[in-house]
């Protein structure tokens, strides 16, 4: 059985049968954010327990933050209707990193609109490894031009980096949202990325913080 029982509203589109068969990370979000059911694994992965996670919100549990990530994925797939795939990591207590790709996938109830959203995480970290050697190889044999970020850009870098939030980062710089925001958008642009991940990955290999 079950380790968290699937809410009955949610066996039309799911199933507990299916759900068992997940070994992976998984949860379902409601559409007010709150954990409707998360497996072991996922709990493992954030250090909580799994039934008394139930019923908190997702960005609570996980992330330890008042409101809701600014990458969260959940609005677009609600939005949408569609599945979506998104790249994203998390430190563990040991300060090992772990990459991982979530793909979020659209539940209907019994009349066919969309109730919640089902997040399974698949680990990606081996393919990051040898992604950071191959590029590591090509760096050293043609070194990056400085992207030329400026001293507050590379200070935002170094939040994004770390996890943080644009909410978190505006309230630890003191600063706006709407600042942080233009902040990100612009190193984005500077280092050739197009997400959160992809700008902390290249941080790192280009030694920027």
């Amino acid at each position: 059985p079950l380790e968290t029982p699937v809410p009955m509203h949610l066996r039309h589109g799911l199933g507990a049968m299916a759900l068992e068969s997940i070994r992976t990370p998984a949860v379902i979000i409601g559409k007010d954010r709150a954990i409707l059911w998360l497996n072991k694994a996922m709990a493992f992965v954030h250090r909580c327990h799994p039934k008394r996670s139930v019923g908190s919100p997702c960005h609570e549990t996980f992330k330890n933050c008042e409101t809701p990530c600014d990458e969260c994925c959940l609005p677009e797939v609600l939005d949408t209707g569609r599945t979506m795939v998104q790249d994203t990591w998390i430190d563990l207590p040991r300060g090992e990193r772990r990459w991982g790709e979530l793909h979020a996938y659209p539940v209907r109830d019994p009349d066919g609109k969309i109730d919640s959203v089902l997040i399974i995480a698949f680990d990606t970290t081996a393919h990051q490894l040898q992604l950071q050697k191959v590029e590591a190889t090509a760096r050293d044999s043609h070194p990056a031009k400085d992207p030329g970020l400026s001293p507050r850009e590379t200070e935002v870098l170094r939040y994004v980096a770390e996890g943080y939030t644009n909410t978190q980062i505006s309230n630890a710089l003191r600063i706006s949202a709407h600042t942080v925001k233009s902040h990100v958008l612009s190193l984005f642009n500077k280092l050739g990325v197009n997400d959160r991940t992809q700008a902390a990955v290249a941080a790192v290999r280009r030694n920027l913080l």
